[in-house]
């Protein structure tokens, strides 16, 4: 009984951990930073492809979680379409990849760079 009390005890303090971590952003952003590279660093476009689905998916989840730094709805908002902005390019670049349009698709690659100093200095270094 009383290890079945135990087991419940830690099972419920973890989830609580889980709960109260949900909005920290810090993980998903350095996955998104993670991909990012890998994507600047593709040599191929299965390469490009595999890090464009990744970081798509970090920055899907990023997006639907509000960072400390962003405290009204309104910058909420402005934040998530910045996020979606950002899906948008990678998307895009993506898509000039898999097209056989490579070169173009490295290009398009460095605005992320850029898009990405211009959020974190709007959202993250207040």
């Amino acid at each position: 009984m009383k290890k079945s009390l135990s087991l419940l005890a830690v099972l419920a303090f973890s989830f609580g951990l889980i709960a109260c971590d949900g909005d920290n952003v810090r993980s998903e952003m350095q996955m998104m930073g993670r991909y990012n590279s890998e994507l600047i660093n593709a040599a191929s476009a299965e390469e490009f492809h595999k890090a464009s689905e990744n970081l798509q998916k970090f920055s899907l989840e990023a997006m639907n979680k509000r960072p400390s730094t962003v405290k009204s709805d309104e910058e909420f908002k402005a934040y998530q379409q910045g996020m979606q902005h950002f899906i948008d390019v990678v998307k895009q670049a993506d898509q000039l990849a898999q097209q056989g349009k490579f070169e173009e698709a490295k290009d398009l690659t460095k605005q992320l760079l850029e898009m990405k100093n211009q959020y974190h200095a709007e959202f993250k270094n207040k």
